[in-house]
């Protein structure tokens, strides 16, 4: 609900930025260009923007809008407001030119001689259900806008729009149930919060959250067998993964046990293939120290191992008749190279 708000609230605050972005335009603020050409601008704006008409008021509420008609709004909320120069967004209202319910944003006009006015533009209220349709919650999911007395200004059902529908005030004249009355005084009361009531004979899961800027409140909500269904397919879903994962970390667990036993029987293996075969067998680095060597080069040199290793050098032990020979073992062995017979 609190995302959704502020979706909203988005939405509605660029359209309100976008008017006094036009109002402080120099074709709107110069009093010396020609009523005519401002209008000429606003027009464009309009059909560039989506508004279905714009309009210039003067201090005492006498406006000319895009389309040529001349309502008063001087008694009007949004305009008040304006022309006290707090720029807003007003509440549904019925439009003085075409009887449309419609909503207004409005902005006051500071002109370059130090007078000032007021510009507005205007939507239908469809527009607001047109937002509010796309923030919904899984398949059977609605979201809905409520206003500051608790009536119903934007819902998939667009006959509550258009009746005005006000669940605290109608709740009993239109049979439903208590719940209903509870959840929408609460939010009327409260910046946020969540509930559920029960429609239709149906329990519904609701949450709400107060749009910045107005005392508007978004309300998101949905059936509650519907949720919990959405709820166990997740459910489900995150238990077959962590099966999964489990079961592929048991599989790379047996196969890593399998290579280190491998490689322990490969090394007790050469392990007791080094210590029994009949051969001289040194294990030494490429300079000749000696690390290892086997029993029956103990048997041949005379040598203890730990008298040997990391102590002496392969050339201590070897016969000047053979350290031509070593001398190129040890070179092959730096050059990576194999020796020389």
């Amino acid at each position: 609900a609190v995302l959704g708000s502020k979706a909203v609230g988005n939405e509605l605050k660029g359209r309100l930025d976008l008017v006094e972005t036009i109002a402080a335009g120099y074709t709107v603020m110069d009093t010396n260009i020609p009523l005519d050409i401002k209008f000429a601008k606003l027009r464009k704006d309009c059909e560039r923007e989506g508004f279905s008409m714009m309009a210039i008021a003067d201090e005492n509420g006498n406006s000319t809008t895009t389309d040529g008609a001349n309502p008063f709004v001087g008694d009007r909320d949004y305009f008040l407001k304006a022309i006290a120069g707090e720029k807003n967004i007003s509440d549904p209202i019925i439009s003085r030119v075409d009887g449309n319910l419609v909503i207004s944003y409005a902005t006051p006009i500071f002109y370059n001689d130090g007078s000032k006015g007021v510009l507005f533009s205007v939507q239908p209220i469809e527009a607001l259900s047109s937002v509010t349709d796309s923030v919904i919650l899984g398949e059977y999911g609605s979201s809905y806008l409520v206003d500051g007395k608790g009536t119903i200004i934007a819902h998939k059902n667009r006959d509550y729009v258009k009746e005005k529908l006000n669940p605290l005030r109608e709740w009993q004249e239109r049979s439903y149930d208590k719940s209903v009355y509870e959840f929408f005084k609460d939010l009327s009361v409260s910046e946020k919060g969540g509930s559920q009531y029960i429609l239709n004979g149906q329990k519904v899961y609701a949450g709400y959250s107060r749009i910045s800027g107005t005392d508007w409140s978004f309300v998101i909500s949905a059936p509650k067998d519907k949720v919990f269904k959405s709820i166990d397919r997740i459910y489900y879903f995150l238990v077959i993964i962590l099966v999964l994962v489990l079961l592929s970390l048991i599989v790379v667990q047996i196969y890593i046990s399998f290579l280190r036993k491998t490689i322990e029987d490969e090394k007790t293996f050469s392990g007791i293939a080094v210590e029994t075969a009949k051969l001289i067998i040194v294990n030494m680095g490429s300079k000749g120290e000696i690390y290892d060597f086997n029993k029956h080069a103990q048997l041949k040199l005379g040598y203890k191992k730990e008298e040997v290793i990391g102590k002496v050098r392969l050339d201590n032990l070897i016969c000047d008749e053979y350290k031509g020979q070593y001398a190129k073992l040890l070179k092959s062995l730096s050059d990576n190279t194999n020796p020389e017979n």
